[in-house]
Order: structure tokens, then C-alpha cells, then sequence
């Protein structure tokens, strides 16, 4: 069996192709996977936004410039999708932050534990959103432009 001779990098990367594309042939997978993070966000962000966790980044020139009110769908699209790939940017990503409501968590006064745990989830989904997008798109606009199949990787 020649797949006993790969190497461990090769087969983590046929593992990937495999299961996020099918190796070219079924790209629609990365778009399968990019809505269920979309929606999972969706979910998790607006929960987040009804709990007070999500404040405005009133650093960002733009969030001043303007009022705006937070957006979970378009946040959550905003994190998977880089600006550069559609050319527009939606300004949420730089305008709100899963922010602790509660700067001393150790206080007596401090939230309660459950809202401790969902802005951890908050912000953890953050970043997995902002890693997970860009690496999703590659992979979706490689087999799209037919650039990944079995036979050339």
C-alpha cells in the first residue's frame, strides 16, 4: 500500500484536501463549513450582545464617525470573510470586542459565572472565526479555480 510511505505533513495535508474540499471535487463542503461557523457565530454573538458583552471600540475613527448599532449576522460575516477578499469592509470586526463587563472578576461584585464563561466563548469564537475564514476561502477558491484534484496533490 503506497499510503503507508507518506510522510506525516503529506497526509495531514490530504487529510484537509479531503475533508474540507473532497480534493477539488466537492468545494461546496468549504462553503457548508463556512455557514455553520456563520451560523454558530450568528448565535453565539447575539446571546453575547443580549448579555452587554459586546461594546463598541470607540478607539476606531470610524465607530465615532458615526452611530452605529451591532449587527451579529454581519459581524459574524464580517470575522470569516477578509476585507480584501470582497473589497468592502463592513466595519464590524474593528468597531466591537467581546468585552468583560467587569474589570475585577475576583470582586464581590463581579458577574455572574455564566456570563464569564459566555464572554470566554465570545471571544474564543472570535479568533476561530478570524482563522478559520481566511483559511476556508483559500481553500474554496483553489478547488473552484481547479487548482486542487487527487491526481496533482
Amino acid at each position: 500500500d503506497w499510503n503507508k510511505h507518506l510522510t506525516l505533513p503529506w497526509r495531514i495535508w490530504q487529510f484537509f484536501l479531503r475533508y474540507l474540499v473532497g480534493h477539488g471535487y466537492r468545494p461546496q463542503r468549504a462553503v457548508g463549513y463556512m455557514f455553520v461557523l456563520w451560523l454558530l457565530g450568528l448565535g453565539l454573538f447575539w446571546v453575547g450582545n443580549s448579555a452587554n458583552l459586546m461594546k463598541p471600540a470607540l478607539k476606531e475613527k470610524v465607530c465615532t464617525s458615526r452611530q452605529i448599532t451591532f449587527r451579529p449576522w454581519l459581524y459574524s460575516v464580517d470575522l470569516l470573510v477578509p476585507s480584501g477578499v470582497m473589497g468592502v469592509n463592513f466595519h464590524e470586526k474593528s468597531c466591537f470586542v467581546p468585552t468583560y463587563p467587569d474589570s475585577n472578576p475576583g470582586s464581590k461584585n463581579s458577574v455572574a459565572e455564566s456570563t464569564w464563561v459566555l464572554w470566554r466563548l465570545c471571544d474564543f469564537w472570535y479568533y476561530l472565526e478570524v482563522f478559520l475564514g481566511p483559511i476556508l476561502i483559500v481553500f474554496l477558491a483553489a478547488a473552484l479555480a481547479g487548482l486542487i484534484d487527487r491526481e496533482t496533490t
